[in-house]
């Protein structure tokens, strides 16, 4: 039978929050970054590239070797940023659970009033997760990380080639663009320059939707159409997609907060196959400060997350703290692209876009994403 006590304990609200992991839509992160933990909070970051296969230098007998050029890389230390927040349980609130359990003895009752007051606790955690997300879309679609919290920035940057961030000459979903195109160039170049394969384009809805309804894809599909005006098949238009870019997959994603995605309109991250880095944790102030201590209760999700609680008086309040030390490192930062496809010219006045209500379905659903 479930108790006051139970609410307050951290190792009881962690339980209670992973046994409902699978009620979580998954965040993008957790395909594309690889969860690590390191010992200290400075994360080393390696940057390397890729050398191309070439040609040997032809040579005649009694000369000597050709000198070729080292792969290059750069090494950087970043440190994990920290992150605090807490809630608490001030007396007119235990003493209104209490009561609610004292008046219910049936069981199931008693597991539906406490399920609630699990939630409140447990949306630090939901929160946590939530931060991991945002950080690590900040690092796949600008290239840096910037949080500012009370007055302090914490900013690391990735350092992504600037010849690696580009902006599309001809917006997208006219009848003028061709994103195809656009996208098959920026394959092509990162490949001579260090070698990258491209495996996936993500976006989010609207701008497929954008690229399903450009001159390119409009007559490649041989849809005799003069302006963007159509209800456009999804399957149809990814399927061309994939033919034209040699299979490279479009990865929708629409994750956000109300109508501010993760990934922004009219962006596109070309990323390669395997992921794009780490999300790296290590241990928090709490973790090593407050661990076997009586005062406190103390506890960790598998991913890095510290909770602990602890009473106090005058007024009597359980205070429940969650904590996390955390840093998504960008690996593979010379081996992504970052588009923008708003253009650099003015798009030419045309009809308003319409859409059939099965291609609105379809392309605001979750994404597909790759799997490490």
């Amino acid at each position: 039978m479930r108790t006051i006590a139970d609410i307050e304990n951290p190792t009881s609200i962690i339980g209670w929050w992973d046994a409902r992991a699978n009620e979580r839509a998954p965040y993008l992160y957790q395909s594309l970054f690889d969860l690590t933990y390191s010992n200290t909070d400075e994360i080393e970051m390696l940057y390397g590239e890729d050398h191309p296969a070439e040609m040997m230098t032809a040579t005649t007998d009694d000369v000597g070797s050709i000198k070729r050029d080292n792969i290059g890389f750069e090494s950087e230390t970043l440190k994990a940023i920290p992150f605090k927040n807490y809630k608490s349980m001030n007396e007119k609130r235990r003493n209104d659970i209490k009561r609610a359990l004292a008046n219910n003895a049936n069981s199931a009752q008693i597991k539906a009033i406490t399920d609630t007051q699990y939630k409140d606790p447990a949306s630090l955690l939901t929160d946590a997760l939530f931060t991991r997300e945002v950080l690590a879309m900040q690092a796949l679609t600008t290239g840096l990380i910037s949080v500012t919290s009370d007055g302090i920035l914490y900013k690391r940057d990735f350092k992504i080639p600037d010849e690696h961030k580009v902006t599309v000459k001809t917006a997208w979903g006219t009848m003028d663009s061709s994103p195809l195109a656009d996208i098959q160039d920026q394959i092509d170049k990162i490949a001579d320059d260090n070698g990258t394969t491209i495996a996936y384009a993500i976006m989010n809805g609207r701008t497929f939707r954008k690229l399903a309804h450009s001159g390119e894809v409009i007559n490649s599909l041989s849809l005799n159409k003069t302006n963007t005006n159509i209800g456009m098949s999804q399957t149809a238009a990814k399927a061309l997609f994939v033919d034209i870019l040699g299979g490279v997959q479009p990865l929708i994603y629409n994750k956000g907060v109300g109508s501010n995605r993760f990934i922004p309109d009219d962006m596109v991250v070309l990323i390669p196959e395997g992921g794009v880095g780490r999300m790296s944790w290590t241990d928090t102030a709490e973790d090593m400060g407050l661990a076997g201590d009586p005062h406190y209760q103390l506890s960790r999700t598998s991913d890095g997350i510290t909770m602990y609680t602890k009473r106090v008086d005058n007024p009597v309040a359980t205070m429940t703290h969650v904590s996390q030390k955390v840093l998504p490192a960008l690996d593979k930062a010379r081996n992504i692209v970052i588009m923008n496809v708003a253009g650099t010219e003015p798009a030419p006045a045309s009809t308003p876009e319409k859409s059939t209500p099965s291609e609105e379905n379809s392309g605001d659903g979750e994404a597909e994403t790759p799997k490490n």
